[in-house]
């Protein structure tokens, strides 16, 4: 992949690819999204499932609908950047 400058006004350097725009951008922070939901997911009340120790249910089943309205937009984002 080629790589170019161009000078801003401030005149800063600014790497661009050959081949990036909007879409590519979009799928790289889709991604982003996507991993920091399973950072999100694997830190949900970790020392409780680490240690086995009791969760509250109903705690964990709200947190989990909201997660998942999260997970789906950011599923249905990236599917639209392909």
């Amino acid at each position: 992949m080629q790589t170019g400058s161009v000078h801003s006004d401030a005149s800063q350097d600014i790497l661009l690819s050959a081949g990036s725009g909007r879409q590519e951008d979009h799928a790289v922070s889709a991604q982003g999204r996507l991993h920091a939901l399973l950072d999100e997911a694997v830190a949900y009340d970790a020392a409780a499932f680490d240690e086995d120790l009791p969760v509250d249910g109903g705690d964990l089943v709200e947190w989990f609908a909201l997660w998942r309205l999260d997970a789906r937009a950011a599923l249905a984002d990236r599917k639209g950047a392909r």
